[in-house]
Parts: C-alpha cells; sequence; structure tokens
C-alpha cells in the first residue's frame, strides 16, 4: 500500500491547505512545533511566523483526525529551555491526543549554531539526558517508541513513520538537494534547482556527487540506522553481510554490549532504554554532519548557477563519507 507523507509548519493547518492533502490520499502530515512555549518561539524567530502556543494548538486540533497519523516535531535541549517548559510540552501533547510525536534534540549546522549563539546562547549538552530521561518517563506506555526518537499513540492502528528511517536497506531521493543511498553508495543531487531542471532537461541525471562506501563503512552505517530504529534483525545481517558483520564490527558490538546499549536476542540486536539515549546523540551528530555538508553545498549555489556546466567537486561528498566512517 502506498503512504504518503508530507511535512509542514503550524500555520498552514486550515482548510485551504487540508482539504486538497486530504483530496490527494495524504496518509500522514507531520507537523514542526518545536515548542508550546511562547517564550521560546520567540527567540526561535518563531512566533509571529507560525502564530502562539494557543493558536497552534487550536490549529492541530482542527487537523486531528483528518490523516491516518497526524505527528507533531518537538525539539528538546533548546537554549533557555527549562524541566518545566519541557513538562507543559508534554501535557499539551497528552491533552491534544496527537497521532504520533517526534522529540529532536537539537540538531543545527556550524552557521545556524553561531547564529543561535548570538540570540540565543547555547544549550546545557548535560541536560540532554535529564531531558530524554524525562520524554521517556512521560510518553511510555502512553506511546509506544517506534524509534529512539519518534513515540507513536499505543491505540492507533496507523503504521508508525519516521522520515529518518527506512525499511529497506536501498532508498532512493528525488529532486534538488536529495540523498540517496544505492548498492552501498552514497548520492547527492545538485542543490541549485535551476541546475537541477537544466540537467534533467538535457535527459541528465541530477547527480552531482558520490561517495563509495567500504564494507566497515556500509556495517557501521546499518549499525547505526538500523539500531536507531530499536532492533536491528539478525537475518538482515545474514543476508545483506553474513559472519563478516560480527568480524569487522566486533569492537562496536562489544562496547555497546558492555555500556548495556544493547542486548543480542535469538533473532535481533535490540537497544536498551539506555542505549537509546546513546543513539540519540549518535544520530544527532550524523545529521549534524548531513546539515554542514548541505550548508556547504548552498554556499556554492551562486558560483553553480553563472556557472552550471561546472561539476560540484568544490564540497565532496567525501567529508560526509569521513563522518560515516569515523569516530
Amino acid at each position: 500500500m502506498q503512504s504518503i507523507a508530507v511535512e509542514t509548519n503550524p500555520n498552514h493547518l486550515h482548510d485551504e491547505v487540508l482539504l486538497p492533502l486530504q483530496d490527494a490520499g495524504v496518509s500522514r502530515l507531520s507537523v514542526g512545533v518545536q515548542s508550546f512555549s511562547d517564550r521560546l518561539l520567540q527567540q526561535m524567530e518563531r512566533l509571529a511566523k507560525y502564530g502562539s502556543s494557543d493558536v497552534i494548538q487550536s490549529r492541530i486540533a482542527n487537523a486531528l483526525g483528518r490523516f491516518q497519523t497526524l505527528n507533531v516535531d518537538m525539539i528538546f535541549d533548546l537554549p533557555n529551555q527549562t524541566m518545566a517548559d519541557l513538562d507543559q510540552d508534554l501535557s499539551i501533547l497528552h491533552g491534544l491526543d496527537v497521532d504520533q510525536v517526534s522529540f529532536y534534540p537539537l540538531m543545527t549546522a556550524p552557521t545556524a549554531r553561531r547564529r543561535m549563539a548570538q540570540t540565543m546562547g547555547l544549550p546545557h549538552v548535560q541536560r540532554r539526558y535529564e531531558f530524554y530521561q524525562r520524554i521517556l518517563e512521560r510518553m511510555l506506555p502512553r506511546y509506544q517508541a517506534s524509534t529512539a526518537w519518534c513515540f507513536s499513540r499505543a491505540t492507533t492502528n496507523a503504521p508508525a513513520i519516521d522520515e529518518y528511517i527506512v525499511d529497506h536497506g536501498d532508498y532512493v531521493g528525488v529532486g534538488s538537494g536529495s540523498f540517496s543511498y544505492v548498492n552501498g553508495a552514497l548520492y547527492a543531487t545538485t542543490f541549485s534547482i535551476n541546475q537541477y531542471l537544466q540537467r534533467i532537461g538535457r535527459g541528465e541525471s541530477g547527480i552531482t556527487q558520490r561517495k563509495a562506501l567500504t564494507l566497515r563503512e556500509r556495517m557501521r552505517y546499518d549499525f547505526l540506522v538500523r539500531l536507531f530504529g530499536l532492533e536491528l534483525r539478525k537475518d538482515y545481517i545474514r543476508k545483506r553481510y553474513g559472519a563478516p558483520f560480527y568480524l569487522l564490527l566486533a569492537p562496536e558490538l562489544n562496547v555497546m554490549r558492555a555500556v548495556g546499549a544493547t542486548h543480542h536476542d535469538q533473532d535481533a540486536i535490540r537497544l536498551t532504554s539506555r542505549g537509546m539515549y546513546y543513539w540519540i546523540i549518535m544520530m544527532s551528530e550524523f545529521f549534524n554532519s548531513v546539515n554542514f555538508f548541505r550548508e556547504q553545498m548552498r554556499r556554492h549555489i551562486r558560483t553553480e548557477l553563472e556557472e552550471y556546466e561546472r561539476d560540484e567537486t568544490v564540497v565532496p561528498i567525501a567529508q560526509l563519507g569521513r563522518k560515516l566512517g569515523g569516530p
């Protein structure tokens, strides 16, 4: 069965937008809220643009029940965020009874981080574990964890969907600025919409970057991404890698078991509650590296538009590869 997911912001939760999405067969709508604190929304420059906490709550209530799954994206460990702020967010989410909640740690590219430091300050990293534990305490068992940061209402029959986790070993991204992972290689299309259209119009691929991963890098990638979905099935390991997986990744496997992050069942390697926090940190660093890559690519769009025949070799995707293959 085909599933269509759309991401949007709170200011779009009105009939002029929602009705066409319903008619188009959208099954999952994800809304970027980040916080229900007016103070934090103001500091993030979202209050005037997307509305106050009361307005956002009203709009979410209007969207509930229209789609198979309504997901709300939240952020924890924001600069100046207190435990009281987080508790308020959790209480409001329970009151709205949304289908799914994704609680992301703050993830920013270097430029955004510097800008945030000037306007909001920097988050206190030592609070991240305390915040995450509070999220688990209050989200479970009313909600079920489908990934380390995505929680679905236990009573819903709709499948849990995390846009950062895919069920298949390979995936293909379509459009300007998209990523793909096929046959052990990462691909990125041009970040210039103009050049993307020109390349497609000439019958060429929009892909301008490729990074082939080594066997061990591919194993580490699967280990990271699959376990973020709470389990790495042993039949998947057997079909994709066979026995060498356990030999080449022995250091990682042994360390994670030793610190209580994983336990090995007969059919799968699974995350523990402690491991869920470790994987939150690792995935946030992974996506920070992706954000850095995106930021660097966007810086060169102007030059690329002037000389669109030039290959995008100024910022090689190998920079992302080093993040995947190194500590």
